[in-house]
């Protein structure tokens, strides 16, 4: 999770063996929604919301 200049909240989740993040700008419910899952239920449900961008490391 980061919080970009703007005061927005960027959320994603890394994915080790495409060398790829998902991710997107969320909600401050949202985020925490997610992470309620992740605590939950150990998994992350980033892959889950709407508008979802994959993000290819460098």
């Amino acid at each position: 999770m980061d919080c970009t200049d703007d005061g927005l909240l960027w959320l994603e989740t890394p994915d080790p063996a495409t060398k790829r993040s998902l991710g997107r700008l969320v909600t401050v419910d949202e985020a925490a929604g997610l992470l309620a899952i992740l605590a939950r239920e150990d998994r992350s449900a980033v892959a889950d919301l709407p508008g979802v961008e994959t993000v290819a490391w460098e």
